[in-house]
C-alpha cells in the first residue's frame, strides 16, 4: 500500500529592513514598534540605542531658567548666575517675594532669560546683564559694570534741609525765572510773560503761544538712576501748588541728571516743598512670556498686575512692547514711532507662550494665537487665529516649522493653521510639558510619556526614558535640559550604558488565510560591551524568552532564528543594553492547514 506523495506547502519570505519607530495604533506601520524606550532614528533605516547622556552642570539647588547665547551656557540657580557652569560673582537676581501678581515669585520661581543686542533681560526678576562685556577679555576690570535693574525708583521726604524746588523751565532744564503777568508795553525779540499758566513770547512783531513748557524739579539725588526720555510715574504730595499749575502723573523726563529732573508741566511761579513725599518711578509690567523681535521686547500679561495709582490689583489681558532699542522703557509715549506699546486684547484665557515666528512676536492662548505685524510708523496690528494654543513650555521652532503640544496632540505650525504629526503616538492628555530642538529633532518631555523624540525629517517619534526635564534650552546645534539642580545634554557623548528595548505590535495580521509565522530572523551588530535578549508574545501570552546574543570579540553582524510555535498572532520584543544596530527582521510564511 503506498501513501500519497505530500507537497510542501507554498513558503514565502518578508523581510523588514527600515524601522519606522514609535506606532501605538492598533495597526502600525510596517516596521514600527508599539511600545519602547531609548530608542532612536539618528541611523534610519537603521534601529539603534540612543546616544548616552552627559551631565554638564551641578548647582546647590533648583535650576530656575537656562538659556544659550553666544555659545555659553548660562543657567539661573536661586540668586545667582552661572555662565558656562562659573558663578558671575558680581551679579545677583533679586530672591523676591511672592505677591497677588506674582503668586510663584521667589528663589524657585521659573526664570525667563531674553537676550536683545548685547545684553540678556531677566523676567520676572526684571534685571539685565550684558553678555558681550563679560565676554570681552580685554576690559579694564573683572566686573561687570553694564548691568543692574530695568526699574528705578526715588522715594523722597522733603524738609527743610532737603527741600525739593519746582520751577518753570525751557525744555533743555534752563529756568525762566520770576516772568512778568503782564505784556510788556516795548517787548523785545524772544521776550516772555505769563498769560495765568500759559507761557507767550515775542516773535516777529506778534505775541505767540508756546504750545509745550516745562518744569524742572530739583532736589539732591532727584535724577540718580533715571535717563533722559524714561517714561516714570510720578505722585506729588504735599507741594504747595498755585492756580493753574500741573505736572502729570505720567510723564517723559526731558532731562535727568542726579540733582533734577525736567518734565512737562507748568508753575506760574518758583514752588518750595518742605514737606510730603515725592515718588518718581520707571516701572516694568509683570508679565507672562517675553520675547524679542524688532528691536524691542514684548510681552503679554492675562491676570492682575498692580496699580499704583489706585493701591490695589486690577484685571489685565495685555500685550506690551518696550520702546524701540531700550529694553528699559515700557511707558514711554511722546507720539512717536519709537515709543512703547500696549494693546488690551478681547481674547479669554491666559497666555500659554510666546516666540518670535516668521519675524512677528506671536502669542498663545489655549484657543487662539495672536500674532502682532510690526509697523515702523508704530500703528502696530494684531490678527488672532482661531484655533489649538499650545501647552506652556511646549514651543520649539525646527526647519522654519513651529512646533508644539496642545495637550491631546503635537502639531506643527507654519504661519497658517497647526496641523496634527502625533497620529502614531495616539491620544495624549497632559496638562504640563517642556520642548526644545536639537538640529532637525523635536524633544518633547510630558509627565505621562516621558521623552518623546520626533525626527522631523523622517517624520518619526521615538520614545526615550523619562529624564524628569522641566526646561530646555540650546542654539539648534546644542541642546540642554534642567533636571532638578543638575543640567544634562541629551547627546553629550557620556559613558552611561544606554538601556533599551522595542516591543511590536501584532506581526502577521496583513496574512490571508491560514498562514502562520513559521520562522524568524533577526539581523543585528552588537559593539563591544553591549547586548541583546529576544523574547516572543503568542496570541497575546506572556513574554517567552528565544534568546540571547552578546558582542563578540571582533566587530561583526550577528544572525539569530527563531521559530515560534503555530499561533494566530505574534509579537517580538527585543531589549538590550550598549551600543547596537538593528539591520533586518525576515518572516518566513508558511501555508497552514484549514485549522492551522
Amino acid at each position: 500500500m503506498f501513501y500519497p506523495t505530500l507537497s510542501p506547502g507554498a513558503e514565502a519570505r518578508e523581510v523588514t529592513q527600515a524601522w519606522g519607530g514609535l506606532d501605538r495604533r492598533e495597526r502600525g506601520a510596517e516596521g514600527s514598534f508599539r511600545e519602547m524606550e531609548n530608542l532612536t532614528g539618528d541611523r534610519y533605516p537603521l534601529l539603534s540605542p540612543r546616544a548616552p547622556r552627559r551631565r554638564v552642570f551641578a548647582g546647590a539647588g533648583p535650576v530656575r531658567g537656562l538659556f544659550v547665547r553666544e555659545g555659553c551656557l548660562l543657567c539661573v540657580v536661586g540668586t545667582a548666575l552661572y555662565i558656562d557652569g562659573m558663578p558671575v560673582r558680581d551679579f545677583s537676581l533679586p530672591s523676591g517675594e511672592a505677591s497677588e501678581t506674582v503668586p510663584d515669585y521667589g528663589p524657585e520661581c521659573p526664570c525667563q532669560m531674553v537676550s536683545m543686542g548685547a545684553w540678556v533681560v531677566f523676567f520676572p526678576d526684571k534685571k539685565y546683564f550684558n553678555l558681550m562685556e563679560y565676554l570681552d577679555t580685554s576690559r579694564p576690570t573683572a566686573e561687570v559694570g553694564d548691568k543692574g535693574s530695568l526699574e528705578a525708583t526715588v522715594n523722597l521726604s522733603p524738609g527743610t534741609e532737603n527741600q525739593v524746588t519746582y520751577e518753570l523751565c525751557s525744555r533743555d532744564g534752563t529756568v525762566y525765572g520770576s516772568l512778568p503777568t503782564s505784556p510788556p508795553e516795548a517787548p523785545e525779540e524772544g521776550e516772555l510773560w505769563l498769560d495765568g499758566d500759559t507761557l507767550k513770547t515775542w516773535a516777529s512783531g506778534l505775541w505767540e503761544e508756546i504750545p509745550q513748557v516745562y518744569v524742572k524739579i530739583s532736589a539732591p539725588g532727584i535724577g540718580r538712576g533715571f535717563s533722559r526720555y524714561d517714561g516714570v510715574e510720578l505722585r506729588l504730595t504735599g507741594v504747595p501748588w498755585g492756580t493753574g499749575d500741573s505736572v502729570p502723573d505720567f510723564a517723559c523726563l526731558e532731562q535727568a541728571e542726579p540733582g533734577y529732573i525736567v518734565v512737562p508741566g507748568t508753575v506760574t511761579g518758583t514752588r518750595v516743598q518742605t514737606g510730603g513725599q515725592v515718588f518718581l518711578r520707571r516701572g516694568v509690567p509683570d508679565m507672562d512670556y517675553v520675547v524679542e523681535c524688532g528691536n524691542r521686547l514684548w510681552g503679554c500679561r492675562y491676570g492682575y498686575v498692580f496699580d499704583h495709582q489706585l493701591g490695589a490689583n486690577k484685571v489685565v489681558n495685555e500685550i506690551y512692547a518696550s520702546a524701540l532699542g531700550d529694553f528699559k522703557n515700557w511707558n514711554q509715549f511722546r507720539g512717536l514711532s519709537t515709543d512703547s506699546y500696549a494693546a488690551s486684547r478681547g481674547s479669554g484665557g491666559p497666555f500659554t507662550g510666546a516666540v518670535t515666528y516668521q519675524g512677528h512676536p506671536t502669542f498663545f492662548q489655549a484657543g487662539c494665537i495672536e500674532t502682532v505685524y510690526p509697523s515702523e510708523t508704530g500703528a502696530h496690528q494684531m490678527v488672532t487665529t482661531s484655533c489649538r494654543g499650545c501647552l506652556p513650555g511646549t514651543l520649539a521652532e525646527v526647519d522654519e516649522v513651529l512646533y508644539y503640544c496642545t495637550g491631546r496632540e503635537v502639531v506643527a505650525f507654519d504661519g497658517s493653521y497647526p496641523r496634527s504629526v502625533s497620529r502614531a503616538l495616539g491620544p495624549l492628555a497632559e496638562t504640563t510639558g517642556c520642548a526644545g530642538r536639537l538640529g532637525q529633532k523635536y524633544y518633547l518631555q510630558l509627565p505621562g510619556q516621558g521623552l518623546l523624540v520626533l525626527d522631523t525629517a523622517a517624520g518619526l517619534w521615538h520614545r526615550e526614558d523619562n529624564p524628569g526635564a522641566t526646561a530646555f534650552a540650546g542654539d539648534g546645534r546644542r541642546l540642554y535640559f534642567a533636571r532638578g539642580g543638575e543640567i544634562w545634554q541629551p547627546e553629550g557623548g557620556g559613558s552611561e550604558a544606554v538601556a533599551w528595548y522595542a516591543e511590536t505590535g501584532p506581526l502577521g495580521l496583513s496574512l490571508a488565510g491560514s498562514k502562520f509565522l513559521s520562522r524568524l530572523t533577526l539581523r543585528l551588530r552588537l559593539e563591544p560591551g553591549a547586548w541583546a535578549d529576544v523574547y516572543l508574545s503568542t496570541d497575546e501570552g506572556p513574554w517567552e524568552h528565544k534568546g540571547h546574543l552578546a558582542a563578540s570579540p571582533r566587530l561583526r553582524s550577528q544572525t539569530l532564528p527563531v521559530l515560534p510555535r503555530r499561533c494566530d498572532t505574534l509579537r517580538l520584543r527585543l531589549e538590550g543594553q550598549g551600543d547596537c544596530q538593528v539591520y533586518s527582521l525576515a518572516k518566513t510564511i508558511e501555508e497552514g492547514s484549514d485549522v492551522w
